[in-house]
């Protein structure tokens, strides 16, 4: 996964408690303003992520046909 460095840390732990062999790496080119209310707020995201994954298990709200991703991509490419 690329993603925030923030929040990098959950993102992984949520795709390997999903069962996917997930690794990570942060995008982050520069500090972000307001950088200590992204990591307090992510001390309550990963508390709530961790009783979603161990207790909740909520199921998905999108769920459409599955889309093999070893295609061309044709089958996602929208008309306009």
């Amino acid at each position: 996964m690329v993603t925030q460095g923030f929040h990098l840390a959950r993102a992984v732990y949520i795709a390997r408690s999903m069962g996917i062999d997930a690794k990570g790496i942060p995008a982050d080119k520069h500090i972000y303003r307001g950088a200590e209310y992204n990591e307090a707020r992510e001390v309550l995201a990963r508390n709530k992520d961790f009783i979603n994954v161990h207790m909740i298990k909520p199921q998905p709200k999108f769920l459409g046909p599955t889309i093999c991703i070893s295609g061309d991509g044709r089958q996602t490419h929208d008309e306009y």
